[in-house]
């Protein structure tokens, strides 16, 4: 099947939204990493809230809350190192999603000193407090798309992926974003 994508130049890419690491189902993502193995994509992309954060989200805040956030940014790593290996040539992309967004708000409300801070040999790279510096995205050649909610990535000329900030009940949703 591979060489008959390559002969009418189709893309194929898995899209994975919202994992919410470290709260995910494993079971979910050991099928979609077996998916990923089997089809062998041109592209990932993580659609936003890859990573939950909630210790820096404005809600109740629980002790584990803070204990869980190392393992949650090793998880994501971990997570794109295994895509990388398997697929030295696609293309990785990860999209900053609201909860990426918790860490860059809580920095500006608590520690405004802090915020855009770069290590000094590196002043081209991300903020030392920034999820592709913590996860170490550069080093495994992953795309991170920042500027939520205006962040976008681009499967091909007519198909782009968001994130999305527009929440509907009843099912609502897509039709509320297709009005936008």
């Amino acid at each position: 099947k591979k060489n008959d994508k390559k002969k009418n130049d189709t893309k194929v890419a898995v899209i994975l939204p919202d994992l919410q690491l470290p709260y995910i189902d494993n079971e979910a993502l050991s099928i979609a990493i077996q998916v990923i193995q089997d089809i062998k994509p041109d592209s990932i992309v993580l659609l936003g809230d890859a990573l939950d954060l909630p210790a820096f989200g404005k809600y109740e805040q629980r002790p584990e809350f803070a204990r869980e956030t190392q393992g949650a940014i090793n998880k994501l790593h971990n997570l794109m190192a295994l895509f990388r290996r398997e697929l030295p040539s696609s293309e990785l992309a990860v999209l900053a999603g609201n909860h990426e967004k918790r860490l860059e708000k809580s920095i500006l409300k608590n520690s405004m000193a802090a915020y855009g801070l770069k290590r000094a040999d590196q002043p081209d790279n991300w903020p030392v407090i920034s999820v592709p510096f913590l996860c170490a995205f550069d080093a495994l050649d992953v795309k991170y798309i920042d500027g939520y909610p205006a962040n976008k990535y681009w499967i091909n000329q007519r198909l782009q992926c968001i994130h999305g900030y527009i929440i509907r009940g009843n099912g609502l949703t897509a039709k509320a974003v297709s009005h936008n």
